[in-house]
């Protein structure tokens, strides 16, 4: 849920994965000049932000990202664990959502 300009995650019985696992907001902001330099300089729409599951309340996690303060057209959020595969690293995301807030137009 959205507090104050900051997306908390909650999550009730949380596991192993889901505290070793990474949330992620991808935010589109309504005008791209209100991106960091870098990201238009590489063509990018969205600003990645990042958070784990710092905070444990016996069973449930939670977690929280704050967002920008520029206005936000849409977001890509969701969770992305780590696991070992052939040597290396491999993300997999285990849950995705996406909204359109409406603030472009």
């Amino acid at each position: 849920y959205l507090d104050d300009g900051t997306l908390v995650y909650v999550k009730d019985r949380c596991t192993p994965e889901d505290v070793e696992g990474r949330i992620f907001a991808k935010v589109a902001p309504v005008s791209p000049e209100d991106l960091p330099a870098h990201r238009r300089r590489k063509g990018s729409r969205y600003e990645p932000l990042h958070s784990t599951f710092p905070v444990r309340f016996g069973d449930r996690c939670l977690a929280g990202i704050s967002l920008p303060t520029y206005p936000v057209d849409h977001i890509v959020t969701g969770q992305r664990v780590w696991r070992p595969e052939q040597g290396r690293s491999v993300g997999s995301i285990i849950w995705k959502a996406e909204a359109a807030l409406g603030a472009g137009g």
